[in-house]
């Protein structure tokens, strides 16, 4: 439903594997649920144990903006580079 309510509003998906979440988070992309609940607390304002499926979604949330920056960056410095560089988006 949610890939759905996507494409009738024309927006943009996309998709990052749990290493690319954890890793962009924690720092290692084997990292346990814990862990990560750990972080989301240390960033987020809350102080009370996060629930596990709140702090994915905050981890995956942060994970797109840091490749968004980053990808932003390369075509910054390699305007020609595109095509190698796009992320793979769902219709």
């Amino acid at each position: 439903m949610a890939l759905l309510a996507a494409a009738e509003n024309q927006l943009d998906v996309y998709e990052y594997s749990s290493n690319e979440i954890k890793s962009a988070v924690v720092g290692y992309g084997h990292a346990t649920k814990e862990q990560v609940q750990k972080w989301s607390r240390r960033f987020s304002m809350f102080r009370e144990k996060m629930a596990a499926d709140a702090a994915d979604a905050l981890a995956a949330a942060v994970c797109h903006v840091h490749r968004q920056a980053f990808q932003a960056r390369i075509m910054e410095a390699a305007p020609d580079w595109r095509p190698a560089m796009r992320r793979r988006r769902l219709p």
